[in-house]
């Protein structure tokens, strides 16, 4: 799953799969990515709800999951979106690309 997103994410922000891993392995975050990119916040909570969708349609199609276990999925992502990202509440980046949590926003992600 986590390579559906990563493809979701970069189409999103108009980006190549490869950049998006650079910046990745680099220590940025999405959310830091997102923001480089001159997205708000509101933009960008918004664009990670695209993109999930996206990639999980893409996994159904791959015969990766259920459309059961997609809508599962993104039930629960929805749920900690709507809680607030934070630190061990994201699958992805240790919960950093939330709006105003992680080192993505200035906040302590330990």
């Amino acid at each position: 799953m986590h390579e559906y997103m990563e493809d979701a994410f970069a189409e999103a922000l108009g980006i190549t799969h490869d950049e998006l891993e650079a910046r990745l392995d680099a220590g940025e975050t999405m959310g830091s990515i997102a923001q480089a990119q001159g997205l708000s916040d509101d933009e960008f909570a918004k664009l990670m709800v695209d993109a999930r969708t996206k990639a999980m349609e893409r996994a159904v199609a791959a015969g990766i999951l259920t459309q059961e276990q997609a809508d599962w999925m993104i039930q629960r992502m929805q749920q900690m979106q709507d809680g607030g990202f934070g630190p061990g509440n994201c699958p992805m980046h240790d919960g950093a690309f939330g709006p105003g949590r992680g080192p993505a926003r200035g906040g302590n992600n330990q």
